[in-house]
């Protein structure tokens, strides 16, 4: 059992004794994105917008997740509910316009 998981099993005990503790679950998100595992991390963070409010931190990971499975229009999406949460989220506006400004420059950025 590597790192990760150990920490995604601590996190799950956590949860366990307090389902209310809501932090626990984007912890638990961030570790799946950070190991690759990007629809691992976003079946968590739908969980989680479901039983919780969501907020420009939470939208800003499921675009990221998106993002890195090639979906860029759900990601624009997430990164635009963000942006509608927290207007100065700047790297959320970048990441919507980067894919734009490849295409009409032409090249790789």
């Amino acid at each position: 059992m590597d790192e990760y998981e150990k920490a995604v099993d601590a996190f799950e005990y956590v949860l366990a004794i307090n389902e209310d503790a809501d932090f626990v679950y984007q912890d638990i998100a961030e570790l799946h994105f950070k190991k690759g595992e990007f629809k691992k991390a976003l079946v968590v963070l739908k969980e989680m917008t479901n039983d919780f409010d969501a907020d420009d931190e939470i939208y800003f990971l499921q675009g990221k997740c998106h993002e890195a499975l090639g979906d860029m229009k759900m990601a624009r999406y997430c990164y635009r509910k963000a942006v509608h949460e927290n207007p100065s989220l700047s790297e959320a506006y970048y990441r919507i316009g980067e894919p734009i400004t490849r295409r009409v420059m032409g090249t790789g950025l």
